[in-house]
């Protein structure tokens, strides 16, 4: 049995799709032999005392999960489901669902999905009558092009089934994948033609297209082989959408907002951050957009990226050096870039070309303060290197800065691919564990 080649060819997919050397996988990533990859585990994160502590079951730790670009977390009223993806010694996989009590952190085992799939993704869907899990699952073996379904799970606490998709999967191939933005009960994707967005909902045994809009003058690109929109995304209230990406051709950002109940387009714009940094080269392809609810902020991060020297032997794109951070403050109303400041004391965002459905990098506290996933400065990750070396920043409610007395830095070389508000002063993680992933074998 192949070992979660979807995963494998869903990497590759979304790199090429970037059209850039952000977050290429190497040569060496598919190499087995030497990396282990289900090196990922859940964590507690304490944002006052700054510690990680690693997620137990019954007095057990959960078990060692893939990870790479999926996100296993969904959240429903009180509590939070948590999915492992573990490989076992045949090099099949076997995934598991854990229910987390908000309250009291009481961690159960809440059911299972047969070993014959891929689990690959999992959404929270609210909707009439109920509430209920999507699991996006493949069949061990195949890619995203061939077989991409969705599991529904009305009951989550039933801890004696084993979800498989005979007779109840919906075949969502070729329409979407786990890079689909996700809200209530619907989702929404590229159009087919690369010329809107789409909103689609997954009923128990059928895939229903609710509505198309179709794009303005801005054109957002999306993966080739994924189809998936390659922008960062964020929602204003309860029913607009929206999209932030950096154009390589025309070196702006663009923007867009869509009304999802009427789908239409509400408006569009561009900004161009090279007058503020003319040695950059470029920029993250979607950064990391967050809309701060108290002051009506809108706040982008990207990368600088400066241009170094020969080219990716993968994409022919000219390699480029990491910069710091950069912060974009924007009045939500008018779209108008109030402030732009830098932060040095990072090298820009971690994982930064694929959007913000798989990896979610930041989050905001009771307090309004806003918790986002960096790269460490002087990492030594590079385009290329299959695990970044993570680090936590903090901006203050109501400021356009950020907070430079707050940095954390895990006690070991720890890739932060998801984090999640939990309750006050916590927040869930998922990290990447550097030595079972590159020592793990040895």
């Amino acid at each position: 049995m192949k070992k979660n080649v979807y995963l494998t060819a869903f990497i590759a997919a979304l790199s090429f799709a970037s059209c850039n050397n952000e977050d290429i996988p190497s040569n060496n990533e598919g190499n087995t032999d030497k990396y282990i990859n289900d090196s990922y585990y859940y964590a507690i994160f304490d944002s006052q005392a700054k510690t990680l502590t690693r997620i137990k079951a019954e007095g057990k730790d959960l078990p060692w999960s893939t990870g790479q670009f999926n996100n296993y977390i969904a959240n429903i009223d009180n509590t939070f489901y948590l999915g492992l993806n573990s490989v076992s010694s045949d090099n099949s996989n076997q995934a598991y669902v854990y229910s987390l009590n908000i309250e009291n952190e009481e961690v159960k085992k809440s059911f299972s999905i047969d070993a014959s799939l891929d689990f690959l993704r999992m959404y929270a869907v609210s909707g009439a009558p109920t509430s209920h899990i999507d699991l996006w699952l493949s069949v061990n073996g195949t890619t995203s092009s061939e077989a991409t379904y969705v599991a529904r799970v009305d009951d989550p606490t039933n801890v004696d089934q084993t979800i498989d998709i005979a007779g109840k999967g919906v075949d969502v191939t070729g329409k979407m994948n786990i890079g689909a933005i996700q809200r209530g009960e619907y989702y929404y994707f590229a159009t087919e033609g690369d010329d809107g967005i789409v909103q689609y909902k997954v009923n128990k045994t059928n895939l229903e297209k609710v509505k198309e809009c179709s794009y303005g003058k801005n054109i957002f690109k999306k993966g080739k082989m994924t189809g998936a929109i390659s922008a960062s995304h964020e929602w204003i209230g309860d029913n607009i959408l929206l999209l932030s990406q950096y154009n390589t051709t025309t070196k702006k950002h663009i923007w867009a907002k869509f009304d999802i109940q009427t789908m239409k387009l509400l408006g569009e714009g561009e900004f161009d951050l090279h007058e503020k940094y003319p040695e950059a080269f470029k920029f993250s392809t979607s950064g990391h957009i967050r809309y701060r609810k108290s002051d009506g902020k809108l706040l982008l991060f990207t990368s600088i990226h400066y241009k170094g020297e020969g080219t990716h032997p993968m994409t022919g794109a000219p390699n480029t050096v990491r910069g710091p951070l950069a912060v974009v403050v924007i009045d939500e109303k008018t779209m108008k870039v109030e402030e732009t400041l830098t932060d040095d004391r990072v090298s820009g965002l971690a994982l930064e070309a694929y959007g913000d459905t798989q990896q979610e990098k930041a989050y905001f506290d009771e307090n309004g303060d806003m918790y986002l996933i960096c790269l460490k400065k002087g990492s030594k990750y590079t385009p290329g290197g299959p695990i970044p070396e993570c680090v936590i920043i903090r901006m203050k409610n109501g400021e356009k800065d950020t907070d430079r007395s707050y940095l954390f830095e895990p006690e070991k070389d720890t890739d932060i691919l998801v984090v999640r508000y939990l309750k006050p002063g916590k927040a869930i993680f998922f990290v990447g564990d550097h030595e079972r992933y590159y020592n793990g074998n040895k």
